[in-house]
């Protein structure tokens, strides 16, 4: 590791490592490892700055190792890569590392950098056992160190600002104009500060109360049919515990699907896969997926479709996606005994979809926080509903891919209208 390199950054507020504090309890719980830590480098060592309140974990605050080149973290810093060993046990490279002698086998690292380039350390997960971090571990890892990648970020602005103003008071009769430039500029980044920490917020919290219920649901099934409580391999009751599983599994992996579509959205990644399809037929296959949710709360779908409407050239899949998410939300804020009223029309040389309910409707001032990533109205732990605030979002932005728009609109007798719409270039001329 080249010894000249800058440390001359920041300390970390003691705010900041509290909030980081929960960031690296929620990943332990995740990944369901012993140890979650966030490392910092300095010259010489390499410091444990965070770690996770969890069962098993050797590593404290405080504790440090020299940089001799023998540690997981060591790796990910020079390299400025992830990093994921297994088992260390089976791995030349790393049969021999210190973290061995405390029992910790597996590993998956990812690099935490200043905004000048310069690392910060490392956020990772080490467990006792042979692990395949993959996955579903390694995409919400990545989302946490993008979130304090960021924050670093944040606090070295914070920092050279501050830094700036201890030299505006020193000139204040010469420099008054440049020290309110300042000032306005301290007040813009912390406005951004809390609104990028009310987010992550938000997100931990979203993260935390869906993963946990269907994650709890897998394990306490799983633990019944391993201990064979009701019997021998078989029984009904075993299958519908398999029936149980199969659904809070299904439920999560969706979940994971959308976090991963909202990455490759965000990272320009995602491609159409595009062909000509039937919308109709596309509207009728997912009412039939929804038809007994319809039953089940009591409510009339009415339906007026556009019996000549042409053919569309995108990807069904994720037209699809759109209209389940619009009819579901219809169905879930609508009271039993209301109504549902789905139509599709030809105007302007455009094919609309229309999804109109009778619920409680969205007012105009919180549309936007619905189409935002993790937006959600009403608090994580009292909504009587479950979602992450991903499906409308990622709605919006598959029509727009489409070179569509998805639209909200509140009825004058109660409820929502959406729209989606599909431009004249996206349809196949009769």
């Amino acid at each position: 590791m080249d010894k000249d390199r800058n440390f001359d950054h920041p300390e970390i507020s003691a705010e900041r490592v509290e909030d980081w504090q929960s960031t690296i309890d929620l990943l332990a719980e995740v990944a369901d490892v012993p140890a979650a830590l966030v490392m910092r480098v300095h010259p010489k060592e390499i410091e444990v700055l965070v770690s996770s309140h969890t069962d098993g974990n050797p590593y404290s605050p405080g504790d440090s190792e020299g940089l001799r080149g023998e540690l997981y973290c060591e790796t990910v810093i020079a390299d400025q890569a992830l990093l994921h060993v297994p088992n260390a046990l089976k791995d030349p490279v790393w049969d021999h590392n210190p973290d061995i002698k405390l029992n910790m086998i597996s590993y998956l690292g990812l690099p935490l950098t200043w905004p000048d380039g310069e690392p910060f350390g490392t956020i990772c997960v080490l467990d006792s056992k042979e692990r395949d971090f993959s996955g579903m571990t390694e995409a919400v890892m990545s989302k946490f160190a993008s979130l304090i990648n960021s924050e670093l970020g944040l606090e070295q602005q914070l920092e050279t600002i501050r830094l700036s103003n201890e030299n505006l008071e020193q000139q204040v009769e010469v420099r008054t104009a440049e020290l309110r430039k300042q000032i306005d500029r301290l007040r813009r980044l912390e406005a951004l500060a809390a609104e990028a920490n009310h987010t992550k917020s938000q997100f931990l919290a979203n993260v935390s109360h869906e993963l946990r219920t269907p994650l709890n649901a897998i394990l306490g099934f799983s633990e019944m049919i391993k201990m064979q409580l009701y019997g021998a391999i078989g029984s009904d009751r075993y299958r519908q515990c398999a029936v149980d599983i199969h659904d809070a599994s299904s439920y999560l992996l969706t979940l994971i699907n959308d976090l991963l579509d909202v990455s490759r959205i965000e990272m320009g990644a995602l491609q159409l896969e595009e062909e000509p399809f039937d919308i109709n037929d596309i509207l009728s296959q997912s009412w039939r997926l929804l038809e007994r949710m319809a039953y089940e709360r009591d409510i009339r779908v009415s339906w007026n479709a556009c019996a000549d409407a042409p053919d569309v050239i995108g990807d069904d899949r994720r037209i699809r996606q759109v209209f389940l998410n619009i009819l579901s939300n219809a169905l879930k804020f609508t009271p039993p005994g209301g109504e549902v009223h789905v139509r599709s029309y030809m105007g302007s040389g455009e094919l609309a979809i229309e999804i109109t309910d009778t619920g409680s409707g969205i007012s105009d001032i919180d549309i936007p926080t619905v189409l935002k990533p993790f937006g959600q109205l009403g608090d994580v732990m009292t909504r009587d509903h479950e979602g992450a605030g991903l499906g409308l979002p990622l709605a919006k932005a598959f029509m727009e891919m489409h070179g569509g728009a998805l639209m909200f609109a509140n009825m004058p007798q109660g409820g929502t209208r959406v729209t989606m719409t599909i431009p004249a270039k996206r349809l196949v001329a009769a």
